[in-house]
Parts: C-alpha cells; sequence; structure tokens
C-alpha cells in the first residue's frame, strides 16, 4: 500500500426510493481516484463484493438497473479504495479494472464495510448523510435543515385537502330560524382541515362554526360557504327563506263588511262547515261576533 495515501474514511451512504445507490466520503490525502467494490459481501469475506464502481470525486451513484439482485434484509455491502493515480479505459468499469488488475499500481486498504438496506422511511438511526440522499431522492428540499430531526421532519409526507363537501346543500327555512351545516373535508387524514364558513349576505344571516341564524323578518336567499385553509377549496349551499304558512286561527271576530262567504274563503273552509260548526241559520254575520273555526268534541 502506497505510504502516502490515507483510507477513506466516513463513508456513507442509501440505497434510494428507487433503488439507485449513492455513496460519499472524506477525501483521502493524495487520493486521485478511488474504486467502489460492492456486492453479496460480508464483513468476514470483503472479497465477495465483486463488482467495482469507479469516481475521481468524492461521491459514487450507481443507478437502479445496475445494483445487483438482493434483498432488504440481507442488504448490500460497499467498500471503498483509494488510488495515487487514476485509471484508464473506455468506462468507468474499464477504468476500475485497470487499477485494480495492475500489479504495479497499489491502491489503499479498503476502507470499513458499509451496509445499505432500502431506506424506506429514515428513521433517528439513520445519519444526516442518509436521511439528505433519501430527501433528495424525493424531490424534498432541505435547504436550511442541519440537524437530524429538521431532516426528519421534512419526511413525513404532507397530506393536502383535496375536496371538501356539505351534508345539506339546498335548504329551505323561514325567517328567525337556525340551519346547521356540517363539512366533510377529504381526505380524512389531511393534515389541516380547518376553513372559514360565511354567508353571501350579511343582513339576511349570520354563521358561526357551521350554525347560521337567519334574520328576524330577512326575505330572499343566500349562500353559505366553507373554504378550506388549505388549498382554498370552497363547498356551497343555497337557503331560501320560505313565507311562513298562514295560521288557521281557532276563532274569528267578524268585522264590518264580513259575510259568510268572505270569511268562508279566507279561511279555506266552507260556507257549510261555517254556518254548521256556528249555528248559523242565515248568510249574513253581525259586526263583532266570534266566529269559531273547528268543533270541540267533549
Amino acid at each position: 500500500m502506497a505510504t502516502d495515501l490515507t483510507v477513506p474514511t466516513n463513508v456513507v451512504g442509501v440505497i434510494n426510493v428507487d433503488g439507485g445507490v449513492k455513496l460519499s466520503w472524506d477525501a483521502a490525502t493524495n487520493a486521485k481516484a478511488y474504486v467502489v467494490h460492492y456486492g453479496d459481501a460480508n464483513v468476514s469475506d470483503p472479497k465477495k463484493a465483486i463488482y467495482m464502481g469507479y469516481t475521481e470525486t468524492t461521491a459514487w451513484t450507481l443507478a437502479a438497473a445496475d445494483v445487483p439482485k438482493h434483498t432488504d434484509a440481507d442488504g448490500l455491502y460497499f467498500y471503498v479504495q483509494a488510488y495515487g493515480q487514476t485509471g484508464t479505459g473506455a468506462d468507468d468499469i474499464a477504468k476500475a479494472q485497470s487499477l485494480n488488475a495492475d500489479t504495479t499500481v497499489k491502491g489503499t486498504a479498503w476502507s470499513a464495510a458499509v451496509v445499505l438496506d432500502k431506506l424506506v422511511t429514515p428513521t433517528k438511526s439513520n445519519s444526516i448523510a442518509q436521511i439528505t440522499s433519501w430527501l433528495d431522492a424525493k424531490g424534498i428540499d432541505h435547504a436550511g435543515a442541519t440537524t437530524v430531526d429538521d431532516l426528519l421532519a421534512l419526511t413525513v409526507p404532507v397530506v393536502h385537502v383535496t375536496g371538501v363537501t356539505l351534508d345539506q346543500t339546498d335548504v329551505h327555512t323561514t325567517a328567525g330560524s337556525t340551519i346547521k351545516f356540517t363539512q366533510t373535508v377529504t381526505p380524512a387524514d389531511a393534515k389541516d382541515t380547518s376553513g372559514t364558513w360565511s354567508v353571501s349576505d350579511t343582513s339576511l344571516a349570520i354563521v358561526e362554526d357551521g350554525a347560521v341564524t337567519v334574520a328576524i323578518g330577512a326575505t330572499g336567499g343566500f349562500d353559505v360557504q366553507f373554504t378550506t385553509t388549505d388549498g382554498d377549496i370552497t363547498a356551497t349551499a343555497h337557503v331560501t327563506i320560505d313565507e311562513p304558512e298562514p295560521q288557521q286561527p281557532e276563532k274569528y271576530v267578524v268585522q264590518p263588511g264580513d259575510d259568510i262567504a268572505k270569511v268562508a274563503t279566507a279561511h279555506g273552509v266552507s260556507v257549510g262547515w261555517l254556518r254548521y260548526v256556528n249555528n248559523i241559520s242565515g248568510f249574513t254575520l253581525k259586526p263583532g261576533r266570534t266566529i269559531t273555526f273547528d268543533i270541540e268534541v267533549s
């Protein structure tokens, strides 16, 4: 081994979510090239790492299609070796082989083994380099995040709101009433399901937490809306204010100018029924007389 070369240290890496590999390490003293040995190896038999890679920097990547078949439980073993000269050949594999096969060229001992398995979701046991590599593979910006905790916070997928509905969409009510609306935000596990309630005409109604109070004397109609904080998605319901149904009085005091036909028509009963219930023999009514519209059964 060349005495002026040092063994690569702090080798870290990850098998990304797409199956590709990314390694990096600290620069070795006087190194001009590095050979990466990898494969189905183990600590006691590192020479089973029969594949080689080549780089002249302190980082190396391997496309998913070139990663040897393995199970995540077994993992892959990687070792980095430093050389004081560059390799020759048409491609990186040829350059790595040229250095490895030339007995006149001496490289350093292999670095400590780096065992990688597929990093699905990083945990506190992973290094900063592993977590940032995972974030890079996912296309997640981690600028400004420098600690493990900060980086792990970025690995949690944010579930965004995609829709919202109201339990009622076309409501008929009367002035002075209260209506309760309930919103349903989808998906149910969205991180932020909050939102804002509003009505299109505050002179007709007010809304608070889905409870709509219609003003006394209000007429016409208005819209009720819930708008999500995440995504600004809106669900709308229309409220129609109906005229109250006329209440049938139990009794009526005859006014000047009333006749039996007029009173019967105004209160939705027949002349015959009105005469029968009130024991009226003729067709004239005396002002001040109290008329009954129903029979009390005893």
